[in-house]
């Protein structure tokens, strides 16, 4: 399965990617649009925002949004990431980089 079968958009999947960056901590609305890069306008980052709450797989902390970490999908994408991060790691250790 898809990140985009299983979000269901393109832009969940890149308000997902900005938010994973940082698991820990919350953004405004404006925070998450400003680093889009211009890929999204400030709606699409709204609409897959409220998307993602209902979802569960971000959460509102004090009007902000971040990962919800208790959700089991967040967190087997996020023990995924840290894997491919450590192999990526321990593959450029071993070649002395």
């Amino acid at each position: 399965m898809s990140f985009v079968e299983l979000f269901g958009s393109v832009e969940k999947i890149l308000v997902l990617d900005f938010l994973g960056d940082h698991p820990n901590f919350s953004y405004t609305i404006d925070e998450i649009h400003e680093n889009m890069e211009l890929m999204l306008t400030r709606e699409m980052v709204l609409d897959a925002v409220d998307k993602l709450v209902e979802q569960e797989i971000i959460k509102i902390v004090d009007t902000k949004w971040q990962l919800d970490t208790e959700n089991q999908i967040v967190r087997a994408v996020l023990k995924h990431d840290f894997e491919e991060a450590k192999k990526e790691s321990d593959r450029l250790a071993a070649e002395g980089k």
